[in-house]
């Protein structure tokens, strides 16, 4: 874990100082590679808000997995008995 946010953090002061290297080293020679070169050579700050969107994004994918991957434990709301059919039909009919 820890060697997995010290690489989160290289990876956003690479994206903060040189956009296009952080994508590389997100998405290789991929199509997001080439187009945050293009959106920094439009301006630093199109591409820094890329290469950290690519970066946190595949964060986010990786945490999202990991939860849905997790065993869930049952909700207090369905744990708690409710009213059958019969029991509120009495009540209404009342």
């Amino acid at each position: 874990m820890q060697n997995m946010t010290l690489e989160l953090v290289l990876k956003i002061i690479v994206a903060l100082l040189l956009p296009p290297a952080a994508a590389f080293w997100q998405a290789r020679l991929g199509v997001h590679f080439w187009i945050n070169l293009a959106l920094t050579m439009i301006g630093w700050f199109p591409g820094v808000v890329h290469a950290l969107w690519l970066i946190l994004h595949e964060r986010y994918k990786l945490l999202l997995v990991e939860r849905l991957s997790q065993p869930t434990e049952p909700s207090q709301a369905a744990a708690q008995p409710t009213e059958s059919s019969s029991e509120l039909s009495q009540t209404k009919t009342d």
